[in-house]
């Protein structure tokens, strides 16, 4: 393949894997005849697909290896160093369980429950959108609950994080971070609630 080519083709990975992050939480496996190193060093100029201090949700590997181990085997082997993967998909089976018997509940004492509630919202003066949203989240979350999770499963990768102190500090500080802040960008302009913080003038204030 000439190099012209075989360099716009992997651009065009590239943004494809950046796109697809940016609108799914999903591991990528690359299986390649391809050298993986040279995948990998590609992979590895852009931070947001490829950290060197976290695992990677990109699994390259070469084909050759994946024919003597199995593909099963790998993609387990995988699967032990990647706990929100599992998190996730055990949270999507309930949270699809959820939204069916909330919806088919609602639907099944008034098809037009939506605006109903609506109707008593722009009575108070409330935000209609925030108002329901947050009904639909608390009913989806009381029929979601309790959840069972298993992550005994990680335990080597938990032994592995909790062996360094920086790191472990470090897991800690992002993991609340991403816990309890939003950017702006992702919140309604209208919707104000206990705990937003605002910066004016240089000044920080927390409502």
């Amino acid at each position: 393949m000439p190099s012209g080519l075989k360099k716009q083709n992997a651009a065009n990975a590239i943004e494809f894997l950046k796109q697809l992050k940016d609108v799914c939480v999903a591991p990528v496996f690359i299986f390649t005849n391809e050298d993986t190193s040279e995948i990998e060093n590609e992979l590895k100029t852009h931070a947001d697909l490829w950290s060197e201090s976290n695992p990677s949700h990109i699994l390259v590997r070469s084909k050759a290896d994946v024919t003597v181990e199995g593909i099963f085997e790998m993609l387990a082997a995988w699967m032990r160093y990647a706990p929100s993967v599992y998190v996730l998909k055990k949270w999507e089976r309930a949270y699809s369980r959820a939204k069916n018997e909330l919806f088919l509940d609602f639907y099944a004492r008034n098809v037009h429950w939506p605006l109903v509630l609506w109707e008593t919202y722009m009575e108070d003066s409330l935000d209609g959108s925030v108002e329901l949203g947050n009904l639909i989240g608390r009913n989806l979350l009381s029929r979601m609950t309790p959840f069972h999770f298993d992550l005994k499963l990680f335990e080597s990768t938990f032994n592995t994080l909790g062996d360094i102190e920086g790191r472990n500090r470090t897991a800690v500080q992002q993991v609340l971070e991403g816990e309890r802040f939003l950017p702006r960008k992702r919140l309604q302009d209208d919707s104000i609630a206990p705990g937003d913080v605002f910066k004016r003038s240089g000044e920080f204030y927390i409502t």
